[in-house]
């Protein structure tokens, strides 16, 4: 017998309508999914890889529309199982990082409307600049703590040749 996979039903107004499959819709490889009357958002796998592109002037965006959700970006994490790398947490207003990032060589992590303050490693040395807008602090706030600057101390260990004591 014959079975029903999808419905197409016009609605009141031209050109406005639903599509509902019943079941999976699948496209074989390397075909794409196109959205848009110059199909502008396409959806591609290729048989290894799968692929999410903007080909119009605008911008791409992922929006999370219900309150206090989370967009989270998940990835195998080496084990056979998936880790939230990271989450856009709506609810706390703040991005999440669960995992290290990492900077190339010579990429600095920025911070500020001027990208005023910059920490990054030239593949030499590794530096932190303030951006000649006012002045750098750093700051201690646990009582009766300390900073403490530490090197090398020429022998494979580390020294403390600098404490200020809290």
């Amino acid at each position: 017998s014959d079975t029903e996979y999808m419905r197409i039903k016009s609605g009141g107004n031209v050109g406005i309508g639903t599509t509902s499959p019943t079941q999976a819709l699948h496209l074989p490889d390397s075909k794409k999914l196109a959205l848009g009357t110059g199909a502008d958002l396409q959806i591609l796998h290729d048989g290894s890889n799968s692929y999410i592109s903007n080909h119009s002037g605008g911008h791409l965006y992922i929006q999370q529309n219900l309150d206090d959700q989370d967009i989270v970006l998940q990835c195998d994490d080496g084990s056979g199982g998936t880790t939230a790398y990271l989450t856009l947490d709506g609810s706390a207003s703040r991005t999440k990082f669960a995992v290290d990032t990492f900077h190339s060589d010579g990429v600095a992590a920025r911070f500020g409307n001027g990208e005023d303050l910059r920490i990054y490693h030239n593949g030499s040395h590794s530096n932190i600049e303030s951006n000649g807008v006012g002045d750098l602090y750093i700051t201690q706030k646990n009582d009766d703590k300390d900073i403490i600057f530490q090197s090398d101390d020429g022998s494979g260990g580390v020294t403390a040749y600098l404490t200020l004591d809290g």
